[in-house]
């Protein structure tokens, strides 16, 4: 359940980012989306990528430990 909560808030997080972004720079929702989901060389973006990765990581461990105690 943690597991899915994560990747909801991640997902509204990301959606919200875009619509600001296609506003701010009057583009395409879906051209903005797909400049805050997909990596471009030299933004040093991978800062944040390793943090998502150890939430949702961490999401699973808390999860199966949880699913093991029930």
């Amino acid at each position: 359940m943690v597991t899915f909560a994560f990747l909801i808030v991640l997902t509204i997080f990301s959606s919200v980012l875009a619509i600001i972004d296609s506003y701010l720079y009057t583009s395409s929702f879906i051209e903005t989306f797909q400049t805050v989901i997909f990596r471009t060389e030299g933004t040093r973006r991978w800062i944040v990528e390793l943090g998502m990765l150890f939430g949702l990581i961490s999401s699973l461990i808390i999860d199966y430990r949880y699913k093991q105690n029930n």
